[in-house]
């Protein structure tokens, strides 16, 4: 039987990923009305996307599926009543992370007009998104269950970067600091997906 201690914390660490729950919820929202979907012009030309048009277009359209499939993995009555269901949308979220990371690759690589910290950030969150996601599915192909959950997690915080990194980066850019998106390419996924790491750990320590 758990110490009084011991579920006094399940409770406050249960309280605490509820509320991070709403803020990501809310975040995703407001990155998805205010920036994805005006991206959805259905317009490939230059003047709508620049001389990337067919690559963005595609970037943005792999993101938003990835956003909006991501949580309907983490219910447990889909997983449990239409187990295939599970499975379809897993497998369309890895392609959807893979040739999402692929098109960033090909926007980020060839620009000669970027910051070098900004593009070695973004290239770095498409190296870990493609890696994680890759990790969840090898996971789950040799049944490591627990293993697949985490590398799952994990996946979904990176594909959530660029929310983060357009959430802070439209609350920092009145303050005209500079620097702020390279700083953003790094802090979007880096620290999020350390925050992730100390839970998925810190739990383990009390089972």
């Amino acid at each position: 039987m758990k110490s009084t201690s011991e579920s006094s914390l399940y409770s406050a660490g249960g309280l605490v990923l509820a509320v991070l729950y709403l803020i990501v919820g809310l975040a995703t929202v407001y990155f998805v009305v205010t920036r994805a979907f005006p991206y959805l012009s259905f317009s490939f030309s230059e003047k709508a996307y620049g001389k990337d048009a067919i690559l963005i277009f595609s970037h943005v359209v792999l993101g938003i599926t990835a956003t909006i499939i991501g949580p309907f993995q983490f219910v447990s009555s889909i997983r449990k009543r239409n187990i295939k269901l599970h499975r379809t949308l897993g497998k369309i979220y890895l392609i959807c992370t893979i040739l999402g990371a692929l098109a960033s690759w090909a926007i980020i690589i060839p620009r000669t007009d970027s910051d070098i910290a900004y593009q070695v950030g973004l290239f770095s969150l498409g190296f870990v998104w493609i890696g994680s996601a890759i990790m969840a599915y090898l996971s789950i192909k040799n049944k490591k269950i627990e293993l697949h959950r985490e590398w799952v997690v994990r996946s979904y915080v990176i594909t959530l970067a660029f929310v983060t990194f357009r959430l802070i980066y439209d609350l920092l850019e009145p303050l005209q600091i500079k620097g702020t998106g390279a700083l953003m390419a790094w802090a979007c996924w880096a620290l999020p997906l350390f925050v992730t790491e100390l839970i998925l750990q810190g739990r383990k320590i009390y089972k």
